[in-house]
């Protein structure tokens, strides 16, 4: 972690240190796999399997190939780490943004039902402006979401604070 967050250190723009971050997931946990949820899910079976007893707990440190849900755990930890707003959001991408293959989701699991458990975040670089991070696809492409206010409230995640 702190050596990511020296690299990000040096990235002019906040804009650019989520992309940087992002992209740094993406390679820490494995890269791009066609299978993704399987080969994740034996990778942290096996260290599990290895590690001393921990009841079934396995350290995210220790984990090389990650699924969505791993990636977007340690790309919240890491914007939280330098100030970013992040959130978790795990389900379906808003159709706008998954028109142009912005989220394969072909690329982590063949079931049907995987898009509704797909792991993504959520991250507030300007007072309103929101843009959509995913660790497993496409890790570089940040979309900015055309209405945030309105995202944020159907998510959940509107500041419960403003008018």
């Amino acid at each position: 972690i702190e050596r990511l967050l020296c690299l990000v250190s040096k990235c002019p723009s906040t804009l650019e240190k989520v992309r940087v971050l992002a992209l740094a997931v993406f390679y820490e946990l494995g890269g791009a796999h066609s299978a993704l949820n399987d080969a994740a899910a034996r990778h942290v079976s096996l260290l599990a399997a290895r590690l001393p007893r921990q009841n079934g707990m396995v350290p995210l440190g220790s984990v090389r190939i990650g699924d969505s849900r791993h990636r977007a755990v340690l790309f919240k930890l890491l914007c939280d780490r330098i100030g970013v707003p992040c959130g978790l959001v795990r389900g379906a991408v808003p159709v706008e943004a998954s028109e142009d293959g912005f989220f394969d989701l072909v690329r982590c699991s063949a079931e049907a039902s995987y898009p509704q458990s797909h792991h993504w975040n959520i991250v507030r670089l300007e007072e309103d402006t929101c843009f959509l991070v995913d660790t497993v696809g496409l890790p570089t492409d940040i979309r900015e979401v055309a209405n945030s206010t309105e995202l944020l409230a159907q998510l959940g995640k509107a500041d419960k604070n403003k008018p």
